[in-house]
């Protein structure tokens, strides 16, 4: 039987008719609704018919075609699309795959050939990059779609057909690639199987596709986009006086979107600026007056160098103030009694005291003396080492104490450096063994007669020269 003598002179025309019926159910109604893609195949290959009537005649003819398919899907989600398919070509008959047997038939010039149907595609593997403005542009996508529906080969049939193919973007809507595509026929001629009269045809295709994104081009994206903000400075450019110069926020004018005039660049504006060529200096102390502060606390040590710049204090505290814990107007680093209240003639403490703390020294009150000659310490000198101690162990800061020893003039200077070096480690054993102090905290030494208070060598003079002096290292 010839295929082309059951071919209707009005295929064409039914195939368009189908292919516009899909494209206007398909397409988008609004501009703003999910994406669709309209889908253009053009290919060749090798269509085979097998017809049998009466059964047991076998009939195997091979056909080469040239076949376009039209398509549009509707994206439902994320990769997943519907999609109603149309087409139509042009068949070649070659030549029959089995002219031996019965009821073999000679070759035609060939036959029109269409197809409608409906199915599904699925985008499974797309490559990103970026154009110059950094917005992402889809590169390319492997796809495959199927597909059941109405066929008219050699005969009118039932069919499914599948395909696979990859596609590369040319544009942000525009995308071309390669495809294949085959189907296969379940019955043919419009009847059952059951009547004794069937075909079954079989097809693979392949060739070049394109795609129109069919959103990207009906949606106005610049529409809907928010002013930008050029300047960054939290003003978009539709309400930005000055778009191009970010706002300077000072609590003046902040609204308009344009910095304000600050000729000493302090970030306070001229408006506001009571020193208008003086800046600033945010230190946390009146710093909304456009005045630089160098001395916060007034206590004469300027803020660069003051510790505590906002406590009034003293040159020996780095600028911060001295703590009296006790309350008796005695600071503590000048207090021998720090934690107990005493008087200011007692030193702070309640008892007359026989020792001073001063910047950086304890000085006694009464001398620390010796046996003539020798580095063992007289006992009327114990009760001043024992009040040293006292102070000592009520001012942990102090770290380490120098125990200096001195002599006069009187002998040879190796005997008196050995001497001024005795006496002052009998000072240091008298503080560790009675006085209970942190050998750790002491340090001995002796300078024999080279640091002499005065000059002369009168019973006097000399008296003076021979001393032991207590210099303290504090650690805040």
């Amino acid at each position: 039987m010839n295929p082309k003598s059951r071919q209707p002179k009005s295929a064409w025309s039914r195939a368009l008719l189908v292919i516009a019926a899909a494209t206007f159910v398909a397409s988008p109604s609004r501009a703003d609704g999910p994406r669709s893609s309209l889908h253009l195949e053009l290919g060749a290959g090798l269509p085979t018919a097998g017809y049998q009537s009466p059964p047991g005649t076998r009939d195997h003819t091979a056909h080469v075609g040239f076949v376009g398919w039209l398509s549009i899907d509707y994206v439902l989600k994320g990769p997943f699309a519907l999609e109603v398919i149309g087409g139509g070509g042009r068949m070649f008959e070659l030549y029959d795959l089995n002219p031996y047997l019965p009821g073999g038939r000679n070759p035609t010039n060939g036959f029109n050939w269409f197809m409608a149907g409906i199915g599904g595609r699925l985008r499974f593997l797309e490559h990103a990059r970026h154009d110059d403005d950094g917005n992402a542009l889809r590169a390319g996508n492997f796809w495959v779609s199927t597909h059941i529906g109405y066929y008219r080969y050699a005969g009118r049939q039932f069919g499914v057909d599948a395909a696979f193919g990859h596609e590369w973007s040319l544009s942000r809507a525009l995308n071309l690639g390669l495809f294949v595509r085959g189907f296969l026929g379940l019955n043919g001629n419009g009847r059952p199987w059951i009547q004794g009269e069937r075909n079954t045809t079989a097809a693979l295709f392949a060739g070049l596709s394109g795609s129109f994104d069919l959103s990207r081009r009906r949606i106005d994206t610049t529409a809907h986009e928010p002013p930008g903000d050029t300047d960054g400075d939290g003003f978009t450019d539709d309400v930005d006086v000055c778009p191009d110069v970010a706002e300077d926020v000072d609590e003046f004018e902040d609204t308009d979107g344009c910095p304000d005039r600050d000729d000493d660049a302090d970030g306070i504006s001229d408006a506001v600026d009571t020193c208008k060529l003086e800046p600033e200096d945010v230190d946390g102390f009146e710093d909304t007056d456009g005045c630089p502060e160098p001395d916060n606390d007034h206590d004469g040590i300027a803020d660069a160098d003051d510790q505590c710049p906002l406590v009034a204090g003293t040159d020996a505290l780095h600028g911060c103030s001295d703590p009296d814990r006790d309350g008796d107007t005695v600071v503590d680093r000048l207090d021998n009694c720090p934690d107990r209240a005493g008087s200011p003639e007692n030193h702070g403490c309640e008892l007359a005291q026989l020792v001073s703390m001063q910047d950086g020294r304890i000085e006694t009150l009464d001398r620390i003396t010796f046996r003539l000659g020798s580095a063992t310490i007289d006992h009327d000198s114990f009760a001043v080492l024992d009040n040293v101690a006292e102070v000592l162990a009520s001012h942990p800061e102090i770290t380490l104490m120098s125990i200096e020893g001195h002599t006069d003039e009187t002998g040879s200077a190796h005997g008196n450096e050995l001497l001024s070096a005795q006496r002052a480690h009998a000072v240091v054993e008298y503080l560790v063994r009675f006085g209970h102090i942190a050998s750790n905290r002491l340090v001995a030494r002796g300078f024999s007669s080279t640091q002499l208070q005065v000059e002369g060598t009168t019973v006097e003079e000399n008296r003076v020269n021979r001393r032991v002096e207590l210099r303290t290292v504090t650690t805040p």
